[in-house]
């Protein structure tokens, strides 16, 4: 069974309800119709991509989607992915030539074991997801529950885009992190997303 976290919106108890249901209440308009809005639909530059949303919020975008595009007041059906980012590895600094070590005792193993000294920390396991759901995850950008960077790494994206957001601390949950979910102080978040609809 899931881990149930609180990122806001995002740590919501698995709604358990039939997906048909949920989408004859709330008409989600999709990604793959030819009939989106004017001013919508895909971008005519390739993948991926990088779209700077300002304040150290990025957006990597990998598939462009052709149903309408998010804007704040929508509310968007998504699946997504979140993980902490790992922190990037400080610059090796040279060091000096160590003294020759003196000869070891008969004693002792000829072979020592190989060390790993430049090994890179392994990605961080996702902190919330949408996997295993019965229905995606509804959100409105501009609600207060839901975190700011996200909804900026969201807007201006067209239904079935996917996309990897990345949100700084300071558009996530800062410096005093979010303990019970697995957000230490200060984290980059990283969330892994597919924009499934647009209801106006």
């Amino acid at each position: 069974m899931a881990t149930r976290t609180r990122l806001g919106y995002l740590l919501r108890p698995r709604m358990r309800s039939p997906i048909q249901v949920v989408l004859a209440t709330l008409p989600l308009a999709c990604g793959g119709g030819s009939d989106s809005p004017s001013g919508d639909g895909p971008s005519s530059s390739p993948v991926p991509r990088t779209v700077d949303k300002g304040d150290g919020c990025t957006v990597v975008i990998t598939k462009d989607g052709t149903g309408p595009v998010a804007r704040i007041g929508d509310e968007i059906a998504i699946a997504y992915v979140a993980s902490v980012k790992e922190a990037e590895p400080a610059d090796a600094k040279p060091t000096e030539p160590t003294p020759e070590a003196p000869a070891e005792s008969p004693t002792e193993s000829p072979i020592d074991p190989p060390v790993a000294s430049n090994v890179l920390p392994p990605v961080a396991p996702p902190i919330a997801s949408t996997e295993g759901w019965d229905v995606p995850l509804r959100i409105r950008l501009g609600d207060p529950g839901v975190l700011p960077g996200l909804a900026r790494g969201i807007e201006g994206l067209a239904a079935g885009t996917t996309a990897r957001i990345e949100i700084p601390p300071e558009l996530g949950y800062g410096g005093a992190g979010n303990p019970s979910a697995g957000v230490p102080a200060d984290a980059t978040l990283v969330f892994e997303v597919e924009i499934l609809g647009v209801a106006r």
